[in-house]
């Protein structure tokens, strides 16, 4: 066949595809947005892409807007066509990779990254995500692998940082809590960025080094904190698509998660001047949420307050406004006002989880006990308690000589982390207590191998050898 004819074939081919590859059909979403100004924009790009069905850019554009905006599903499925009409194009299975991630489509989002990696396996970005994700699945042997690559592959020193914590936190999934508070620690020095810090905390609770877990926690304070970013301008592409209320909300609470909090202000008090009524905007609680986030992480505590008084006259009923209220006001010390603001969440939302860990935590530093082991005994009921929430429970039981209750809550952490060597330092405190000598020795001998302070063996061990002794005599 000569070459034209081979031209001509292709071209027809190409033509029937165009006109007939359902696959390719271009999609349809946002038609019932409450806000017009991106129906109207989304409607314009689809007719440039109509007009233009084998133009993988334009089906690219179509699918940022529709990522940039949050409609994910739509972004993952276009930006799929796009990869189709141009394979070499590394951008799209990428982005495609991030909209499915959007919905926790951890194993789709890891085969559209394979795609990506297949035309560039150089991007440090794309392993750090991969490795995120394996990491939401529980392969930690896999995940550590992609951050692996990633720290090899960094060249800024942000990536680097957000890689090796990764790499980290990948160790103390496999239980290698020494490893971990090692690369951290070397980090802290050359990148001291509260998440590291937060991260090598955990590290440190792992390894039954409390005071030191304690030292970085109060440092850090009550003050929500910035997760760690990376430079990845293939993403940072879909901000040219933001559109409507909804979309600059959006770029606001990148910026935040970003901790460009005076930045953020900026997006959010220029959203608030247009309207007198917030009900009105499409999302008016998501406004008022956002402004407290960002007064706080500037450390404005009088203006996240007063924003919420604010929120509360519009949304009385919005459980949520209550809590974050009674945060802030036991921030600055006022635990009966928080301890009000938390009944009346918990009113509103008896499933607010977490109201019930904060009124737990306040009743707690009153040394209100019974009423605190009452709040965790309903708290309870609801399933999902964290380990740490089961070990501070255990230390209330034992301070209130409730020691079969303690054991219990002791016993139920080592469940969920059998590597929490505090927990089965008190564990043996607790059961030497009931009596329960042989339980208390192997308990013991078990945080000495976890590796608990020699010295705090050594007191637990006089204590149950004492008790033993008392006992017998």
């Amino acid at each position: 066949m000569s070459s034209y004819r081979r031209l001509a074939v292709g071209l027809l081919a190409l033509t029937f595809v165009a006109c007939s590859d359902e696959s390719l059909d271009i999609v349809v979403d946002g038609i019932d947005s409450n806000e017009p100004v991106l129906v109207s924009y989304f409607e314009e790009l689809r007719r440039a892409t109509q007009a233009s069905p084998r133009s993988a850019q334009l089906r690219g554009q179509l699918g940022m807007a529709y990522d940039a905006n949050d409609f994910f599903d739509a972004a993952a499925t276009t930006y799929k066509q796009a990869a189709r009409l141009d394979s070499a194009d590394f951008a799209w299975p990428y982005l495609q990779a991030l909209a499915l991630s959007n919905h926790g489509n951890y194993a789709d989002a890891l085969k559209a990254m394979d795609g990506a990696f297949a035309l560039n396996a150089t991007n440090p970005g794309a392993w750090l995500l991969r490795g995120n994700w394996l990491l939401e699945m529980d392969t930690y042997a896999d995940a550590r692998i992609a951050y692996e690559q990633a720290v090899a592959l960094a060249k800024d020193p942000a990536t680097s940082a957000a890689a090796s914590v990764g790499l980290a936190r990948a160790m103390l999934r496999q239980e290698q809590p020494q490893a971990a508070a090692e690369l951290l620690q070397a980090l802290t020095q050359s990148f001291p960025h509260p998440f590291v810090q937060q991260v090598l905390a955990t590290a440190y609770l792992r390894l039954g080094q409390s005071a030191e877990a304690g030292e970085l926690l109060t440092m850090l304070g009550e003050r929500p904190q910035a997760r760690l970013n990376w430079p990845d301008p293939i993403s940072a592409r879909k901000l040219a698509y933001v559109r409507g209320f909804s979309g600059q909300l959006k770029v606001a609470e990148r910026l935040l998660k970003n901790g460009k909090g005076t930045e953020a202000l900026a997006i959010l008090t220029d959203l608030r001047s247009r309207e007198s009524d917030v009900s009105r905007f499409p999302d008016g609680r998501r406004l008022y949420n956002t402004m407290t986030f960002a007064y706080r992480v500037v450390d404005r505590r009088d203006l996240a307050e007063s924003v919420l008084v604010e929120a509360l006259e519009t949304y009385p009923d919005f459980p949520m406004f209550h809590f974050t209220l009674a945060v802030l006001l036991a921030e600055r010390g006022d635990n009966a006002g928080a301890l009000d603001r938390l009944d009346l969440a918990l009113t509103l939302d008896p499933t607010l989880l977490a109201a019930y860990d904060r009124k737990f935590d306040l009743l707690r530093s009153a040394r209100r006990f019974d009423e605190a082991l009452a709040v965790f005994d309903v708290r309870m009921s609801y399933g999902n308690v964290a380990t740490q929430a089961y070990f501070d429970a255990g230390l209330v039981a034992g301070t209130l000589t409730r020691w079969m209750l303690a054991i219990g809550y002791f016993e139920q952490a080592l469940v969920l982390d059998p590597e929490f060597a505090r927990a089965e330092l008190f564990l043996a405190h607790s059961l030497a207590s009931a009596g329960k000598f042989d339980a208390a020795d192997t308990a013991l001998a078990n945080a000495a191998r976890l590796g608990i302070d020699a010295t705090d063996v050594a007191v637990a061990r006089k204590r149950l050898d004492d008790l033993r002794n008392g006992e017998r005599q």
